[in-house]
């Protein structure tokens, strides 16, 4: 009988409300709905390149949805867009909006008509097209006084280039060698003027690609820039650029083992396969040319710290090493070694100091299939630019992996990441090796290891540690990790950690978790889950750290074969409050 009631009672309350007048329901979004709109390439050598998706926002409908694509693809390239008729076509909308027909493939050359519903229920008659549009940057990322050697630091925001000079260098300011960068496909004022007065110079215009013009100011001032007392300016980190290496020309196989160096202008990029190096701008990322090194045999690259590029090969007979200061001269024997220890040397090696002056070149002998692993390393002290004796040393107190516990392997297999600390080997190495993760200070004169950081918390054994890099900059010591994703189908991609370790004194907690670590990054990956490009080949890659030879830059260059990226960033150490202020 309950039931019976309840049930009447709605009844009449359901009568009741049928006999009001209807309640008017707000829409429940004001938003246009259709937020952006996308294009890629059906077919072609851009088809599979994932950053060639073109996309525009999407602001009104009362106008043609156009997307802009590119005139040249990658933009840095002489590569011209010159079809878009075949284009794969996407929409990125709310909740409840439709769009009749349905997006797909379409000619980007015709207005392509469609009926747009958005979620309040009206309904819009809108047109996709495209068009292939000159690229409009103008940007002057790079310029420098090369001869007499001047400080020069541009501001993008006040669009000035300030140079400084000195008592010594003023006189030589009439006749002045300048290097500089431009966006892709600009020109500048200055083009096909081979020494500048910097005296009379006031202002330097920079020309996009779609005739679009920027002014820059030249500011010449009897001073020097002013530096943060210490380390690098927080807020200063950018980044330089980010590439996909197989756009570069090194396909990602198996038997690469790449490494990175900086030559003048040039990064250094040695696919460690027998491919010659290439050498890309290291300010844009822009392919320049292919280094010829005959004489040569190209396994790995470094740099010193006076710029002077170091080629060895990867062998298990005679090892050698190479230098040069300049990428197009033919290098010059530096040091050869007969091995005779049976394991491979030239899988890696790393550099400290100047080869001209003093330096220290070591480097691990490596593990092998069939032989085992390895706990030995060779290293030479250089002074007054000539090499002395080898020394081989064996390091004890590491973990190492489970299957080979206390050593080192090769490529693919617990390869060692390491760099020295200083120019002398008493000042002692930075040591990690797979499948622990730790990081190790390697004591430079009993060789003793003695943990500073564990290995991961998170996938403790998804990433393996293949590089590292320490580096002095304003006062402080400066060391970039470079962890592989070993397995980037499981969502371990590339992480860079970038520490400060001017004290290791104390030091505590993990690699991805420690007071001295300042920051991080995972650079979106180029692996293609399902296929695309490959799958898990070979986890190798480099990461290095290059002061500016005026002091007031910092860059950092990373690859990393299994995720195909090449990536560079950047920290300065310029005082901008001060700078400001003097200037005023």
């Amino acid at each position: 009988m309950k039931r019976t009631i309840k049930l009447f009672a709605a009844l009449v309350a359901v009568a009741m409300v049928s006999c009001q007048e209807p309640v008017e329901v707000p829409p429940t979004t004001t938003a246009i709905g259709i937020n952006s709109v996308s294009a890629t390439f059906l077919k072609g050598p851009l088809a599979s390149n994932k950053l060639a998706v073109f996309t525009t926002n999407v602001s009104s409908l009362e106008e043609d949805i156009v997307i802009p694509i590119p005139w040249f693809f990658p933009e840095d390239s002489n590569d011209q867009i010159t079809d878009i008729t075949e284009m794969r076509v996407t929409a990125s909308m709310d909740y409840n909006c439709f769009l009749e027909p349905g997006l797909c493939v379409l000619d980007l050359t015709q207005e392509n008509h469609f009926t747009y519903t958005d979620g309040r229920g009206d309904v819009h008659d809108i047109v996709i097209r495209g068009e292939i549009r000159k690229l409009p940057y103008k940007q002057m990322i790079d310029f420098q006084v090369t001869s007499p050697s001047l400080i020069t630091i541009i501001d993008e925001e006040k669009k000035e280039i300030n140079i400084s000079y000195t008592d010594a260098t003023e006189p030589l300011l009439g006749a002045c060698e300048v290097e500089y960068t431009l966006s892709p496909h600009a020109t500048c004022s200055l083009d096909g003027e081979e020494i500048v007065d910097l005296t009379t110079l006031k202002e330097v215009n920079v020309t996009a690609h779609d005739g679009t013009t920027a002014t820059y100011a030249i500011k010449t001032k009897n001073s020097t820039p002013q530096k943060v007392t210490y380390g690098y300016a927080p807020g200063s980190e950018s980044e330089l650029w980010y590439l996909e290496m197989e756009g570069l020309g090194i396909p990602c196989v198996e038997t690469n083992n790449q490494s990175l160096a900086v030559c003048g202008k040039y990064l250094v990029v040695c696919p460690g396969n027998g491919d010659a190096p290439i050498c890309l701008n290291k300010n844009t990322g822009k392919k320049e040319m292919t280094m010829s090194i005959s004489g040569a045999n190209a396994g790995y690259v470094c740099n010193d710290d006076a710029g002077n590029l170091l080629i060895s090969n990867h062998t298990d007979a005679t090892f050698c090493i190479w230098k040069t200061s300049d990428v197009e001269a033919t290098p010059e024997l530096l040091l050869s070694y007969d091995n005779t220890m049976g394991y491979p040397l030239g899988g890696s090696f790393k550099v400290q100091g100047d080869i001209n002056g003093e330096a220290l070149i070591v480097a691990p002998f490596w593990g092998t299939e069939t032989g085992g692993g390895q706990n030995n390393i060779i290293f030479w002290h250089i002074t007054d630019g000539v090499v002395g004796e080898p020394t081989i040393q064996g390091i004890t107190g590491f973990v190492g992996p489970a299957w080979g516990a206390g050593y080192w392997y090769y490529t693919a297999n617990s390869p060692i990441a390491f760099t020295p600390l200083g120019t002398r080997i008493e000042d002692g190495l930075l040591l990690s090796v797979y499948d622990e993760n730790a990081l190790y200070f390697v004591d430079g004169t009993t060789f003793a290891c003695s943990k500073l950081l564990g290995g991961y918390t998170t996938f403790p054994n998804a990433p393996i540690n293949r590089s590292i890099s320490a580096k002095h900059f304003n006062n402080a010591r400066y060391v970039a990790l470079f962890a592989t994703g070993a397995w980037p189908a499981w969502a371990v991609n590339t992480y860079i950690y970038f520490y400060d370790m001017t004290s290791l004194a104390g030091m505590s907690g993990s690699i991805e978790s420690t007071t001295a670590l300042m920051f991080s990054q995972a650079p979106e990956t180029f692996y293609e889950q399902g296929g695309g490009t490959g799958g898990n080949v070979a986890p190798t890659g480099d990461i290095i750290l290059v002061p500016s030879s005026d002091g007031y830059y910092l860059s950092l260059y990373c690859i990393d074969n299994n995720n195909r990226l090449v990536v560079g960033y950047q920290v300065d150490c310029i005082d901008r409050e001060a700078s400001e202020e003097e200037s005023e």
